[in-house]
């Protein structure tokens, strides 16, 4: 969101829909079964404990898993990495974990 001006915030973009590897039996995560969509975000990237992820914004899918994505162009945010449902992500030793 671009709020430069309070009283008039317009979207910037969004990100990509998640998209399931070629060998799933379902072409989008929609066909995959059970719920579908985002339902957390780094939303304590502010908090003092919390390491911080510079231009990366974690999301966490129902169905689709965590997915990571690079907003350093706002206007175009793209998916660098993601963890399928069911499964710890790691990288460098530290583990990621949305709620």
């Amino acid at each position: 969101m671009d709020i430069k001006d309070p009283a008039d915030p317009f979207p910037l973009s969004l990100p990509p829909a998640p998209v399931p590897p070629e060998e799933a039996p379902y072409q989008d995560f929609a066909g995959r079964g059970g719920w579908c969509g985002p339902h957390a975000f780094n939303y304590h990237q502010y908090h003092p404990d919390v390491e911080k992820q510079a231009n990366l914004f974690y999301l966490a899918h129902f169905n689709a898993g965590l997915r990571v994505y690079d907003v350093s162009n706002t206007r175009l945010p793209r998916e660098i990495g993601h963890s399928p449902s069911g499964s710890a992500p790691t990288a460098g030793g530290r583990i990621f974990a949305a709620c």
